[in-house]
């Protein structure tokens, strides 16, 4: 029985057919099984997010990347209120500070 809850595995590969259009596929080459197909004068940002999220999410739950940020936002408030009397944590502030603001694409 397939399980239909299961992506194709990663990690998958954009590959440039004609400026509108994108193929999605899980073989460097692109021979591999096409997965999706990208349509649109955004063909090519659109695929590569896509591709870009598929492969950042591998092995992580997808549903649970909102909640790991929030989590790390909370830790992030926690530690800058104690930063100053453990002086030793200033480069995990600095170092959850860079990846919050990398995922939500703030400036550091």
């Amino acid at each position: 029985m397939t399980n239909n809850n299961a992506h194709t595995p990663g990690p998958w590969y954009e590959h440039n057919t004609t400026k509108d259009y994108r193929d999605i596929t899980n073989e460097p080459d692109g021979n591999g099984n096409s997965i999706a197909h990208v349509y649109h004068d955004n063909s090519a940002a659109n695929a590569a997010r896509i591709v870009a999220c598929v492969n950042g999410c591998e092995g992580i739950n997808p549903e649970a990347v909102k909640e790991m940020l929030e989590a790390c936002e909370k830790t992030l408030e926690q530690l800058q209120l104690i930063g100053p009397v453990m002086p030793m944590l200033t480069w995990i502030v600095g170092l959850l500070s860079q990846a919050i603001a990398h995922a939500t694409g703030e400036k550091e």
